[in-house]
């Protein structure tokens, strides 16, 4: 039998982790974080690092990452408007990255290998779908502290201001989910269980460059070419649409009342709006855009989830905006 095509999964809360093991480490797991960043750090440097406040603050980023591995809950403290989200912004300033956008990447990069290799120590190494859970898990994490530690740069757009972009009117409505909220789903859920026959498509839109972007450029550079990719799909979709950003690069459109045609012509329209416009290293930013549509490619929101994922994946890989 063929592999099946490999594509991202919902990050779960992963309740059955090893998590209290490593709580009670939250030290060892801060003090190996800061070996790292010393071990990749110029000579010179290693003095700012020790004064950054990882030493006092560290232990207590690495639980709360920890605790939000296993819980919605502890993860939502850590979003915009949250208790801890704070002390989450400051995990550039913990790891001695300044206000330097690739550095701030490296240094919860660096986090993220520890906490990885601790939690592969707890794990069975036989049982494959806790690992798997486990990565999407951490990933998802990181990248709210990613999100968190960027707003604090120059020139960055708060994740309140959400995917219509800083300079656009929004125009909510009760069931507009938060950015970064895993509670979106929801909203999809309701959506597939109140169609009642009626057409309902879900739309997958990912920035291709989103990575490299990040990791070279300045936080100035990344800043305009995420506001660009947001406030495109914002004009490229009608105001019924659900729309909501999952990451800077990556939103979801609940389109209702949207059959195949007229999701497909949705998605090509997004795709063209991203294109147009600002460029990034001379050529146009590239968006893929996966399609599935309520009964023909699922009939639950995980699902349609999975089928606009796999589409996503197969534009990408064929070199084509949109795949259905």
């Amino acid at each position: 039998m063929a592999p099946s095509v490999p594509r991202r999964r919902r990050a779960r809360p992963v309740a059955d982790a090893p998590i209290d093991q490593l709580v009670r480490r939250a030290h060892d797991l801060a003090k190996g974080w800061l070996l790292a960043l010393i071990e990749d750090a110029p000579l010179q440097d290693t003095p700012a690092l020790l004064g950054a406040g990882l030493v006092d603050d560290g232990p207590q980023l690495c639980e709360i990452v920890l605790r939000a591995l296993a819980d919605d809950r502890e993860l939502r403290r850590l979003d915009a408007g949250g208790p801890l989200r704070p002390l989450a912004a400051r995990v550039g300033e913990m790891g001695g990255a300044g206000r330097d956008a690739a550095a701030t990447a490296r240094a919860i990069d660096a986090l993220a290998a520890v906490l990885w290799a601790a939690l592969r120590q707890e794990l069975p190494a036989d049982d494959g779908e806790l690992i798997s859970d486990l990565a999407e898990r951490l990933a998802l994490v990181c990248g709210v502290l990613r999100v968190a530690a960027l707003e604090q740069l120059p020139g960055s757009v708060s994740a309140d201001d959400d995917i219509r972009g800083a300079t656009e009117p929004a125009h909510p409505s009760p069931t507009d989910p938060s950015p970064a909220d895993p509670l979106w789903l929801d909203a999809l859920e309701e959506a597939v269980a109140h169609a009642d026959g009626s057409p309902l498509s879900l739309l997958l839109v990912e920035l291709d460059d989103a990575e490299r972007v990040v990791a070279t450029e300045s936080a100035v550079a990344a800043t305009a070419a995420f506001e660009h990719f947001a406030q495109a799909v914002r004009r490229a979709v009608r105001r019924h649409d659900i729309l909501v950003s999952e990451t800077d690069g990556r939103a979801w459109i609940i389109a209702r009342d949207t059959e195949r045609s007229e999701a497909h012509a949705l998605a090509e329209r997004v795709a063209e709006a991203v294109g147009n416009g600002v460029a990034w290293r001379g050529a146009p930013l590239i968006a893929s855009v996966g399609v599935a549509v309520l009964g023909e490619n699922g009939a639950t929101a995980d699902e349609l989830i999975d089928a606009a994922e796999e589409a996503r994946f197969a534009a990408a890989a064929s070199g084509t905006d949109v795949a259905h």
